[in-house]
């Protein structure tokens, strides 16, 4: 957390995986996006919708610097599994100067993965997911866009 002008701003610069209660995985650079699918409700011989209806949610986001815990390889089978067969999991955006959850990504499904095994670095997943729904803890509100 830091300060403007005796105002405190908040730093979600870390996320987490989390499944059954365990932490998986870390990693920085997430960004969330939520669309609501509205549709406009015509009338014949108008060309100007009368209502928008909500009829349709999504929650999607990528972590372009995820890096799995090392037994979180072997628990998930990641690289031995299809990418369909992974499990859901939680993700949560946290501040790291305190450790205080600012939302979380519930139900999460990873989408798209790669992975990246450099000399001298750990090994390192950037991955695209689709979540059910965002849980905001107030602090972060109107999540969508957001970068942690």
């Amino acid at each position: 957390m830091s300060q403007i002008s005796n105002q405190n701003t908040r730093h979600a610069n870390r996320c987490r995986i989390v499944m059954g209660g365990k932490v998986m995985a870390e990693g920085t650079s997430l960004q969330v996006s939520e669309a609501g699918g509205t549709s406009g409700v015509y009338t014949i011989g108008s060309e100007y919708p009368h209502e928008h209806i909500h009829n349709q949610y999504q929650a999607q986001g990528t972590i372009s610097a995820l890096y799995w815990k090392e037994r979180a390889l072997e628990d998930l089978s990641l690289g031995k599994g299809e990418l369909v067969e992974l499990p859901t999991f939680d993700i949560e955006a946290y501040d790291e100067s305190d450790g205080s959850v600012l939302f979380v990504l519930r139900g999460c499904t990873l989408s798209n993965r790669s992975l990246g095994v450099n000399a001298n670095q750990p090994i390192s997943r950037n991955v695209q997911f689709m979540a059910l729904r965002v849980d905001d803890s107030g602090a972060a509100a109107g999540v969508g866009p957001v970068q942690v």
